[in-house]
């Protein structure tokens, strides 16, 4: 091999091989910089090496002469195995060889280590994710692809739901609305997922093959790209059988022991009230009033309990029909009125507003809910404002009270049941956190909805909505 040719061998990238078939076998005839160092010999120590001492038995070597015989045949032999360096450890390498005469042949060698512990590592990435998806306790819903054109679940998944999905309709008409009506396909959690919706913990039901229903949880969320790009989404799911059997066993107990309390409370009251009067002795009526004050307390309770039965339920019934919200405003503040006279009430009605469509009782039950809290919590001597106003398709009540501001963290929870503040525990003030519960649970209940805002001043204003007669006519 001229110098020139050496020089232009030495300063190539890849590793290039010179090899010769010898009677006894095939040796190393020449090798350039890439490949000694490749391996850790010099040049001198590899020519005349066999080929054999180069590859571990059973890899390059085994199949060398039927590499031979292709580039022989003018072809160019191909192939990936190992090679053992001077220290005794192992290369991953591809070979590439063409013949230059009957007995040698020149190969170009590139080193693949870091290529097969790439593909080693992703293998192993990829068996673990399989394990993990295929023993995961939580039952999952594969979209792939933006359109989400195939369907994969793992075997929780086809448990859950007594079959697998396909491409075309996924869990079409397995997956209900929690009062039972069928999911359209791009009403599906993992479709709407497909569409940049991510959402957690939604209650569903399932509707299996033989017919049987499953409760469930459903979360759902897109799978992105580096480059923002949908690549699928994921829906998770998981069996709330256990939790929905216990909520009924909870309610149905706190039904039964808040039917089973209103007669001996009625009995309290009213023995309370003819005591008052049953006695000349001036200690008696004080005394008769704290029972009859603690019944009457017991008994509002006793109404939240059953009323938050129904509500977990899903039993509570409502007797729509047009509202005079205004009226209805102006005799709850004149009942609040007479249990607490030391506070001043101020109803403000802002033009002209239509009927709302609602049940009566139970907008009454919301703003005595509403204004016992302005009451109970309001700064003494301040009054509480009571604003009706008309808003497009709405009608707005809000209720005003000077007070200790409320922190960002109070307001977030202020309407989760049993739910009270910090302040209210330490100050020892009466309640059993579930009226701001059952009010929003009522005003949802009518398609409304309800908010808290506080100023720093000290303003804490509670808001809630109707629908107005005419848009749900």
């Amino acid at each position: 091999m001229d110098d020139c040719v050496r020089a232009f061998l030495d300063d190539a990238p890849d590793g290039i091989l010179v090899g010769q078939l010898f009677p006894d076998g095939a040796r190393c005839a020449d090798a350039n910089a890439a490949f000694c160092g490749m391996l850790g010999y010099s040049r001198r120590e590899l020519v005349g090496m066999r080929f054999d001492d180069l590859a571990p038995p059973d890899d390059w070597t085994v199949h060398l002469l039927a590499d031979v015989e292709v580039m022989r045949a003018g072809g160019t032999a191909m192939r990936e195995g190992q090679l053992r360096r001077k220290d005794g450890t192992l290369l991953s390498a591809e070979g590439r060889g063409k013949m230059l005469d009957e007995s040698r042949w020149l190969a170009f060698v590139r080193d693949i280590s870091y290529r097969k512990r790439a593909e080693r590592e992703r293998e192993e990435s990829l068996a673990w994710l399989h394990c993990i998806l295929e023993q995961c306790p939580a039952a999952m819903i594969f979209l792939h692809g933006p359109d989400g054109e195939r369907v994969d679940s793992n075997p929780q998944a086809q448990a859950m739901f007594g079959r697998q999905g396909d491409a075309a309709t996924g869990f079409v008409g397995s997956i209900c609305a929690p009062d039972g009506r069928p999911l359209g396909i791009e009403e599906l959690p993992a479709r709407r997922a497909l569409r940049g919706e991510r959402f957690e913990a939604v209650e569903l039901i399932i509707r299996r093959p033989d017919g049987s229903t499953l409760p469930m949880l459903g979360s759902a969320a897109p799978l992105v790209g580096r480059d923002g790009k949908v690549l699928g989404a994921i829906g998770v799911f998981q069996d709330i059988t256990a939790r929905v059997e216990l909520e009924r066993l909870r309610a149905e107990w706190g039904s039964v022991v808040a039917h089973d309390l209103r007669q001996p409370l009625a009995s309290i009251s009213l023995n309370a009230q003819a005591l008052s009067h049953a006695t000349d002795d001036a200690r008696v009526p004080m005394v008769a009033e704290r029972i009859f004050a603690a019944a009457t307390r017991l008994t509002r309770m006793v109404g939240d309990l059953t009323d938050l039965s129904r509500l977990d339920a899903h039993r509570l019934e409502l007797l729509r029909q047009p509202v005079n919200v205004p009226g209805l405003v102006r005799l709850s503040v004149e009942r609040m009125s007479l249990q607490a006279p030391d506070r001043s009430f101020d109803v403000r009605v802002q033009g002209g507003v239509p009927d709302a469509f609602a049940d009566p009782d139970r907008i009454e039950q919301v703003l005595e809910n509403l204004l016992t809290n302005a009451v109970k919590y309001g700064a003494g001597g301040t009054p509480v404002i009571v604003t009706v106003v008309h808003d497009r398709s709405e009608v707005v009540v809000a209720v005003a009270n000077e007070g200790r501001p409320l922190s960002a963290d109070e307001r977030a929870g202020i309407f989760e049941r049993f739910r009270r503040t910090d302040s209210a525990k330490r100050a020892r003030i009466p309640g059993s956190g579930l009226g701001l519960y059952i009010a929003r649970s009522l005003v949802e209940a009518h398609g409304g909805r309800i908010t808290v805002e506080s100023a720093p001043a000290g303003t804490n204003t509670f808001r809630f909505t109707l629908p107005c007669l005419t848009s749900c006519g």
